[in-house]
């Protein structure tokens, strides 16, 4: 397809780019590895032939923590094509694991699915794994020499991913109560205002939201023939869209189905069905844009639909 070897193109799109000074396609000198008792200078030297490009190339944590940046940075190649590519192809009979090209995809978590982007292999005496978490911007790289690598390593990234990942959920949550929390209003007599706050769940939740003295959670209830307040709420949830001082959130309104089934139809969650279906002049009801100073700070909140924009007070 290139008229070039895979060691060529190894070296010329991802080795030499990156900088990759621990990264070899051909076996490189013993004094470099870590050479277990126990068979480990056979399987140092084991050449893979054709299955080179499959488990024959050897590396560093370094150099692996390098690439995982690359890849979730889209430093070479753009951010679409990572988009597109850390996808599932196909699922399993396991609900937590899925998939990809090449992803071994799980996925876990109590409060919301998140999924970990993966890639083990093990050839004699050495196993690795390399793991991204897109959603936290993250990754984690084990690599191991020794008898019965592959549970040591699948172990290792259990103990990571269960202590690193809750954490950086807390973390994230924290840090968008400091930035995005708070009372936001109109202050010249106009009665209008909203206010945001962290719980348990994901997102920023609409606790109070008042347009010209209008009580929009009310009115968005009725929209939705929902009479019990405890069954509704509003939650902003960041769309990864951004330009210079804006950053776009959309709020979910999860409906209430029937509580009379108890099967995947009337449990699953369809929040991503409704998400922008309901419009005045063009704009979706629940888009809204936070406005941010030169260094950061949230200034204001914008809900689109109402062509007014909130200071925070």
């Amino acid at each position: 397809m290139t008229d070039q070897s895979y060691a060529e193109l190894l070296q010329r799109d991802i080795i030499a780019p990156l900088g990759l000074n621990g990264t070899y396609y051909t076996t490189p000198n013993i004094s470099l590895g870590v050479i277990p008792n126990d068979s480990g200078e056979y399987w140092w030297n084991f050449d893979l032939g054709d299955e080179g490009p499959a488990g024959g190339i050897y590396s560093s944590t370094r150099d692996m923590a390098t690439l995982g940046q690359a890849i979730l940075s889209s430093s070479l190649f753009p951010s679409f094509i990572t988009r597109r590519w850390m996808k599932p192809a196909t699922h399993t009979s396991s609900l937590d694991y899925s998939v990809g090209a090449p992803w071994e995809i799980v996925s876990f978590g109590d409060e919301r699915p998140i999924d970990i982007y993966s890639k083990a292999g093990d050839i004699g005496s050495y196993s690795s794994i390399i793991a991204l978490s897109p959603d936290h911007n993250v990754g984690f790289t084990v690599l191991a020499a020794g008898a019965d690598g592959h549970a040591k390593v699948a172990l290792v990234a259990d103990l990571i991913s269960v202590i690193l990942i809750p954490a950086l959920e807390q973390s994230a949550k924290e840090q968008a109560s400091a930035k995005f929390t708070g009372d936001y209003a109109v202050t010249d007599g106009v009665n209008s205002s909203i206010a945001l706050t962290t719980d348990d769940w994901p997102g920023l939740l609409v606790t109070s939201w008042v347009n010209n003295g209008t009580d929009m959670i009310q009115s968005l209830m009725t929209m939705g023939h929902v009479t019990d307040p405890d069954s509704f709420s509003i939650r902003l949830y960041p769309t990864g869209l951004e330009s210079p001082g804006q950053m776009s959130f959309r709020a979910l309104m999860p409906p209430t189905l029937s509580t009379a089934g108890n099967g995947p139809f009337t449990s699953s969650c369809i929040s991503w069905v409704v998400v922008d279906g309901q419009v005045y002049g063009n704009v979706g009801i629940d888009e809204f844009v936070f406005n941010l100073g030169e260094t950061g700070v949230v200034k204001s909140i914008t809900p689109r639909v109402l062509r007014t924009t909130l200071p925070k007070t």
